[in-house]
């Protein structure tokens, strides 16, 4: 019984391992991209909030959190603007 040696292609000889290279360049670049975008409206939202004003500031932090609170609910408004 004669035994043959298998003979391996080296990996670049593949063909569809181009293929695969390029998705996964092209993914890690999607990935790279959308992370710098969310970095850097994270980090913008971070230094606008460092750089406003003081009064800007407490403004916000008086807000209430509920839109249908007495104080914004159209129908007392009018009530207290005559």
């Amino acid at each position: 019984m004669a035994h043959t040696a298998h003979t391996q292609q080296p990996l670049s000889a593949d063909p569809h391992m181009f293929k695969r290279l390029v998705f996964e360049d092209y993914a890690a670049l999607c990935t790279i991209v959308a992370f710098a975008v969310v970095a850097t409206v994270f980090l913008g939202a971070i230094w606008r909030a460092l750089r406003m004003p003081r009064s800007q500031s407490e403004h916000m932090a008086a807000l209430p959190f509920d839109a249908t609170s007495p104080q914004h609910h159209p129908a007392h408004h009018d009530e207290h603007s005559h």
